[in-house]
């Protein structure tokens, strides 16, 4: 399916400021492919993060046999080198996502969510590891750092080296940018000048609130350049179809919809993508029964159809991260100062550093947040180490 516009309903359906919002940054054609077999070529990071903390038993699920979250010998899986997860969410992956699935630890000794949010996504108060991270990976797309869905990632989000975090919370918007027929290939140049008029007679707002209207400024920059483009062609049908979408749907709600997203964005040569998920504060979810349900209707099913994608997407090297705020604390389910993640990725060995005791606890050697993202530029195969040497090992 083409994304299909004219002048008109193009900028009507974006008009001005909403095109601005929908992207920003440089603009590149074409699905980045540097290499043939699937898992090589440029890496690609995808941040499933579950708002509220991340359960341990799902990773760390033999932890708790017998003893706490509802974990019996009979309801786990064992995935070899120390991983066992919990069999009716993680287990029910297919088999090639749990033969590439490393569990990572990481002590930051937080227990708060705005801080834990914040720490997690934020290097400095002003440093995004994920803009700086998709800064590193290198390319020219305007989309090289992208949240999907209504949220954004927390902090400021300050742009590195022009790379900016842009959200995409419909995709007909995005993709109306990059793409379209050769009548709008016509067009473009006007719509850019349309853009561009728009922005200076917007310069005296957008001058008074400098920080506030960033995105918008930054928008229209990025609108801008990419309509100046060769347009890029989705099978935005074709996807859809895959998590169960009907083929005309582009909104950016649900979970499904969040990953349906991330693999277009990615097709558009993304370097990382965020999708955050909220109501995974479990207090008093003690049988863990609420985030299995949870896990097992909201999640398990679109990830399953996301990674089996990805692992097998020629001239991308996908890496899947599943975390959040924090582990969950003993007795009530509350908040542990500790995380454990689930990475899947080509280049990911089964192995654990994130097994943590029948307190919740991990090592006291166990890196902490920085290590953590050291971790996955290992998996992505990356050249250089932009938050240091990777601790954890479990990189094939």
């Amino acid at each position: 399916m083409k994304i299909r516009s004219t002048r008109r309903s193009f900028l009507a359906g974006l008009g001005g400021a909403a095109a601005a919002l929908a992207l920003s940054g440089r603009g590149r054609p074409g699905f980045v492919s540097r290499a043939e077999a699937a898992g090589t070529g440029a890496p690609a990071l995808v941040v499933i993060y579950l708002e509220g903390g991340f359960n341990a038993l799902f990773c760390s699920a033999n932890s708790f046999t017998n003893t706490a979250f509802g974990v019996t010998s009979s309801n786990i899986k064992d995935l070899g080198n120390g991983v066992v997860v919990d069999a009716s969410t993680i287990g029910a992956l297919p088999a090639a996502a749990l033969s590439h699935l490393s569990v990572i630890g990481c002590n930051h000794g937080i227990a708060a969510h705005p801080t834990a949010r914040n720490a997690n996504f934020n290097e400095t108060t002003s440093s995004s590891y994920l803009l700086k991270l998709a800064d590193a990976m290198g390319g020219t797309s305007a989309l090289r750092c992208v949240s999907v869905g209504s949220a954004v990632p927390y902090g400021q989000n300050n742009p590195v080296n022009g790379v900016t975090m842009q959200r995409v919370t419909d995709v007909s918007s995005a993709l109306n940018i990059l793409g379209g027929t050769d009548t709008l290939s016509i067009e473009r140049g006007m719509a850019g000048k349309a853009l561009a008029a728009s922005k200076v007679q917007s310069g005296g707002r957008l001058a008074s609130s400098p920080t506030g209207l960033v995105s918008l400024t930054q928008g229209y920059d990025a609108a801008t350049s990419l309509l100046a483009q060769t347009p890029q062609t989705f099978d935005v049908a074709g996807v859809n179809t895959a998590y169960g979408l009907a083929t005309t749907d582009t909104q950016v709600l649900s979970f499904k919809q969040q990953l349906r997203a991330a693999e277009l964005m990615i097709t558009a040569g993304a370097n990382v993508v965020t999708a955050i998920t909220p109501g995974w504060d479990s207090h008093a979810d003690t049988t863990g029964d609420e985030v299995r349900t949870k896990m097992t209707a909201d999640i398990i099913p679109a990830l399953s159809t996301f990674v089996s994608r990805m692992l097998a997407a020629t001239g991308r090297n996908v890496v899947t991260v599943l975390t959040g705020d924090f582990s969950r604390s003993l007795p009530g389910s509350d908040h542990q100062p500790n995380l454990s993640s689930i990475v899947i990725g080509n280049y990911c060995q089964v192995g654990t550093t994130g097994h943590v005791d029948a307190k919740v606890a991990l090592p006291a050697s166990t890196g902490g947040i920085k290590e953590h993202w050291a971790y996955l530029t290992k998996a992505l195969k990356m050249s250089t180490e932009p938050f240091g040497a990777n601790p954890h090992g479990l990189v094939l």
